[in-house]
Order: C-alpha cells, then sequence, then structure tokens
C-alpha cells in the first residue's frame, strides 16, 4: 500500500481504476483526499474493482449488471454530458459471449463513457507481439462494427516472468474522441499502470448508440418467480435486504429478457484527426466561397487530399484487421473472400 500511496502522490490522478483488487469487505482501502467506491468478489478469492475519486470532483456511484466481467462505475456530475467512467476487469475463463452483451449493457445509451480496465484480452491491432485469444477477437469485431473507440498504449502493459509481454489493459470508450493511454512503468505489478488523459473539450454530439429489445412476457415472468409478493418484514435492515434484493432482481430479469443491438453511427469509424481536417476543410469552403481568394482554394484542395489520403488508409487498417481475424478452421475465409469481392465493386 505504501508503494500505490506514492504512486497517487507522484502522479497526481483525478480519478484511479483499480482491477484485481483482492479485497474482502473486512479489509479497507482509504487514500487521503480520495472516494473509494469498491466491488469486492464475494464468491472466491481473487478479482474485484474499485475506483478512486478526488474529493473536489463532484460524482455519485452507479450499479451495472453484468455476467462475465466485474464493474465499478461512477458517473460524474460537474459536466453537461456527465460523463461514465468504468473500472472493469475481466477473468480469463469467462464468457466471451457474455463479454459483448456487458460492454453494451454499459455503453447503453451514454452520451460519454469510459471504460478502463484488464480485459484479459489480445489481438495484434493493439498488441502486435502477441498472439490474438478469442476474447482480443471479440472485442476487435466489437470495435470494428460498432464504431467504439479502442485506446491503447504504444507498449505492452503485461510483463510476465516467463512468455511474451502483452498489453491486456486498455480503454474503450464512446463519445470521447480525444484520449491518450501511456503505461508507466513504476510499480512492482506485473500489469504496469496506464495513465489516460481525456481532453475534456473533445466530444462528438450525442447519438444513440444502442438499441434495446425486451420481450416484456419474458419480464413478467421472470418478476413472478423471483420476487415475493410479501416478505417478511421486522426490523429496518430486512427492509435494506428486501429493497437491495428487488432492486437486483429487477436489473436480472432485464437483462435476462432483453437482447441489445449496436447502433453504428459511420462518423464514429473516421479517425479523430481525420474529422478535425473536414471540419477545417468544410470552413475554409465557405470562406473561399465569400472571398475567391485562390490561397484559400489551393488549401481546400490540399486538404481535400490528405483526407482521402487518410480515409484509403483508415480502410485498409479495417482490411488488415479482418485479415488477422480469419480462422481456416470455420467459414470466416469465405466471408473474408465475400467482403474482399464487395470492396473491388
Amino acid at each position: 500500500m505504501d508503494e500505490f500511496t506514492v504512486f497517487i502522490q507522484d502522479n497526481n490522478p483525478d480519478i484511479v481504476a483499480l482491477q484485481e483488487t483482492f479485497l474482502r469487505p473486512s479489509l479497507t482501502l482509504n487514500i487521503a483526499n480520495f472516494t473509494t467506491h469498491r466491488n469486492d468478489r464475494m464468491t472466491h478469492r481473487g478479482g474485484g474493482t474499485a475506483i478512486l475519486v478526488k474529493n473536489s470532483i463532484a460524482h455519485r456511484r452507479i450499479h451495472i449488471h453484468t455476467t462475465s466481467v466485474e464493474v465499478t462505475a461512477i458517473v460524474l456530475e460537474d459536466q453537461p454530458l456527465k460523463t461514465t467512467i468504468c473500472s472493469l476487469y475481466k477473468p480469463p475463463t469467462s464468457s466471451n459471449i457474455s463479454l459483448i452483451s456487458d460492454l453494451l449493457k454499459i455503453f447503453r445509451n451514454r452520451s460519454q463513457c469510459l471504460i478502463v480496465g484488464d480485459f484479459n484480452a489480445r489481438h495484434i491491432t493493439w498488441s502486435p507481439n502477441s498472439s490474438n485469444n478469442p476474447a482480443g477477437t471479440a472485442i476487435a469485431r466489437f470495435v470494428r462494427s460498432s464504431g467504439f473507440l479502442l485506446t491503447a498504449p504504444n507498449g505492452p502493459t503485461r510483463t510476465p516472468a516467463r512468455g511474451r509481454s502483452s498489453t491486456l489493459d486498455f480503454g474503450l470508450s464512446c463519445g470521447i474522441n480525444d484520449i491518450t493511454a501511456e503505461a508507466i512503468p513504476d510499480l512492482s505489478s506485473d500489469h504496469e499502470p496506464v495513465h489516460f488523459v481525456i481532453a475534456t473539450t473533445s466530444s462528438t454530439p450525442f447519438k444513440q448508440n444502442c438499441k434495446t429489445f425486451t420481450n416484456w412476457n419474458k419480464f413478467q415472468d421472470l418478476i413472478s418467480s423471483s420476487i415475493p409478493g410479501n416478505p417478511p418484514i421486522t426490523n429496518s435492515t430486512d427492509i435494506d435486504q428486501a429493497i437491495n434484493y428487488f432492486n437486483s432482481q429487477i436489473h436480472t430479469a432485464i437483462n435476462q429478457s432483453s437482447k441489445y443491438k449496436p447502433i453504428i453511427n459511420q462518423l464514429a469509424n473516421i479517425p479523430h484527426a481525420t474529422r478535425i481536417k473536414i471540419k477545417e476543410k468544410n470552413r475554409l469552403r465557405k470562406l473561399w466561397q465569400r472571398t475567391q481568394y485562390p490561397p484559400i482554394k489551393a488549401e481546400v484542395n490540399r486538404l481535400q487530399r490528405s483526407i482521402r489520403t487518410d480515409l484509403k488508409s483508415a480502410k485498409e487498417h479495417v482490411w488488415d484487421s479482418l485479415h488477422a481475424d480469419v480462422n481456416t478452421a470455420t467459414d470466416s475465409v469465405h466471408k473474408l473472400i465475400s467482403i474482399g469481392k464487395k470492396k473491388r465493386k
């Protein structure tokens, strides 16, 4: 704890997201000038997540019920768009199918959301020195299809005593364009801390990012079978337990009776730097239409050429990522060939 406290003092972060805290309710986690929110694993040893927030930052904790990942989440109250920050840990053995469903639950129609943590997911897109694993392939496809932003440091975040280094710790976000990530080798853990910096003035207009399909008949059946009509209550403790159980069953029922589908916003697939160029090109084009000043027209043409090059590079990057995901034991090769044919048309 002394090493961690010194690290906090030296780096002065606004928010700290922790994974694999290994905490039990009997153990405390207190850092001066920070408010602690934690989600301890109660079933067996290990796991657990937490978020530490500076006392000067207005925020509130929110509870997001997931099945394959452990999360602690807060909402920043002093910003117009109410940014959500989530600390996530995915156990290596948890379901990769449920992982995508859980990510959609976290992102679901939040104007700005940043998920950071240990995803135990490897993919050459963000971890070029290691081989892809199923979690990494699932996240790469999810990001590619949904338009959410993945931000990872340039170097590895985990260096085991034996074996290759890899990047398992990164961020996923929506509604936030300008994020940087840097691994800091300052602690003795095999996972290096990752420092995320968010430009608070950079954001995209809020768009619905998920569509929810709920089977309300199934929801009603689940509620009827899981919540007793008249629970025995004799004191205030029983009241609190009944309320917590009621809320938990409501969330569980809505999750079990709903399906979530991402709404693809094409703008999110264009790199942030390219969007800035497009905005500047449009501004200069309007100015040239008013002034007919030749140097402005020349700059518009230069930006247009640069934008075309950027968009071509972005498409090639997606193609390379698709190629890396090909599995010759499945029909993915046929799907890739089909995509290639469409690309050439």
